[in-house]
């Protein structure tokens, strides 16, 4: 099983700040990363000595599994990447002992992931729902918003004055100060109305992008149920 990475369009506000790492320091390595790492080697080792490739892949296995981290949208993502990746060195080292015969432990491995693969369901989706509803609730206030701006920007556009000093070819300075109020009154108007309207564009995006999320343990539950 191959994990994809989901890349977020998200708003500032939801945008962890990163953190400065010394020179002199390598930054740590997420127990993912640290699983990613070790793939390739073990599969190429259980050509040669499944025994041994099955014996490091269960070194990898954290115990206890880090507990699953939903305090915000940023810890959610990182904790299913994590405990998915214990799901799938899980399957590998099931494919590992079926390879040695052990049947038997073959079938727990295959197991155990189809039970941490399903029990991440549950905080994936309690993690992403106070992101989601923000999206929600956002979009909600900007159809509301952009309802009440819009007819006042076209009333805005059809005041007589206002159109008489964008006709001028030649105004005056206190005509050019005039229009120029004019027109930073409309841009009061207009700046809102696009960012408005930009969060109900991207909202589905962002949307689509959580509900992925939440169904990435689906993809490793059939397959280690398959195999058990």
């Amino acid at each position: 099983m191959q994990r994809s990475h989901i890349l977020l369009c998200m708003t500032s506000a939801l945008v962890a700040q990163a953190i400065p790492q010394s020179s002199t320091q390598a930054p740590t390595l997420s127990l993912a990363q640290l699983i990613d790492g070790q793939i390739d080697r073990l599969n190429t080792l259980k050509l040669t000595d499944p025994a041994q490739a099955l014996a490091e892949a269960l070194a990898l296995i954290p115990d206890p599994l880090p507990t699953f981290d939903k305090s915000n949208f940023q810890a959610t993502q990182r904790s299913l990447k994590d405990q998915l990746a214990v799901v799938e060195v899980k399957f590998m080292a099931g494919t590992y002992a079926r390879e040695c015969g052990k049947w038997e432990q073959a079938s727990s491995l295959f197991k155990e992931a189809a039970e941490l693969a399903t029990s991440t369901k549950a905080p994936t989706k309690e993690g992403v729902a106070p992101v989601r509803k923000q999206w929600e609730d956002a979009v909600a206030e900007a159809k509301v918003k952009i309802a009440e701006a819009e007819p006042k920007l076209v009333a805005f556009d059809d005041n007589p004055r206002f159109k008489e000093l964008g006709a001028k070819a030649d105004r005056t300075m206190d005509e050019n100060i005039e229009y120029e109020k004019f027109m930073a009154q409309k841009a009061d108007l207009i700046q809102p109305l696009q960012v408005w309207k930009n969060n109900i564009a991207e909202a589905p995006n962002a949307l689509a992008a959580f509900a992925d999320l939440e169904k990435k343990p689906d993809a490793y539950i059939e397959p280690c149920i398959n195999s058990s």
